[in-house]
């Protein structure tokens, strides 16, 4: 009898063992599936659902080409008067800031012209503007046409406009002349495109695009991003934000 209560004790000793190694190892399967649970709730679930959140911009297709630029790259289509107060301040409150911050995800298309309007004169050989400002703004939006399109530098012609709009009600060409210089931009040939007629042909080209947008909004400026018009109030106020939000999409 001895000898059974031995064998009988060892045989509950090995049972409780099993049971301790059992219990530990379910533990472990416990523990690790935990692990698991939080790892997939951190890096899964919790950022989709995040990011099912994030506002998207509202935009509307005006009709003009899609820009399928680059995914890193927002095309930014501004239409603006050179005496326009509200152009002035998203240039220099809005775009300026924000290009400078980000100069290579950001392409620009400058079209000045505004609420104007053209009349061919001379049997279709010349053309005559008349400008929501008055004719010093008609004068001052054809010397930003020559400038947009004789400056390739795209963050240098931000700066240069952003420029001429910090004493607007001085004549065009000497506030221009000043910033020109400033950026070592050659001063001669943009007062000889502005005079010699591909200013005016130029600032005409303007209001044919202008006119195709104003169809949609009559307020200036106006801003397309990737030539799509998106919520207006967006695009002055937070233009940062836009441009993040769709770099992000």
């Amino acid at each position: 009898s001895f000898q059974c209560r031995i064998h009988f004790g060892i045989i509950l000793f090995n049972l409780r063992g099993k049971m301790l190694v059992t219990k530990i190892f379910t533990a472990i399967l416990i523990t690790i599936s935990i692990c698991l649970l939080i790892l997939t709730l951190t890096y899964f679930i919790v950022p989709l659902a995040l990011h099912s959140n994030v506002k998207k911009p509202q935009m509307t297709n005006i009709g003009l080409p899609y820009c399928n630029e680059e995914e890193t790259i927002v095309r930014v289509t501004v239409f603006y008067e050179c005496l326009c107060p509200d152009s002035r301040e998203f240039f220099q409150k809005q775009l300026l800031p924000t290009i400078m911050k980000m100069p290579e995800n950001i392409t620009t298309e400058l079209i000045p012209y505004g609420k104007a309007s053209t009349e061919i004169v001379e049997n279709n050989s010349s053309y005559r503007f008349h400008c929501q400002h008055g004719p010093s703004e008609c004068e001052g939006n054809k010397l930003h046409g020559c400038i947009v399109h004789l400056v390739e530098d795209n963050l240098k012609l931000v700066r240069i406009i952003s420029c001429m709009f910090n004493e607007y009600g001085r004549d065009a060409e000497i506030i221009g002349k000043e910033c020109i210089e400033m950026y070592n931009i050659d001063w001669i040939r943009i007062k000889s495109c502005a005079d010699n007629g591909v200013g005016d042909q130029l600032l005409k080209e303007n209001g044919e695009i202008t006119e195709r947008i104003l169809v949609q909004t009559t307020f200036i400026p106006t801003i397309l991003l990737n030539r799509k018009l998106y919520n207006q109030q967006e695009v002055l106020y937070n233009f940062e934000e836009m441009i993040l939000n769709i770099l992000v999409q």
